[in-house]
């Protein structure tokens, strides 16, 4: 149950990078 909780935490911290990744982009281009 602790490493299901860790594993779900980690793939909301990568959608969270690629989010504010392509954030990045899109105000980098206008």
């Amino acid at each position: 149950k602790k490493s299901f909780g860790k594993k779900f935490a980690q793939k909301i911290i990568d959608g969270n990078l690629e989010a504010a990744k392509r954030g990045y982009e899109e105000v980098k281009q206008g």
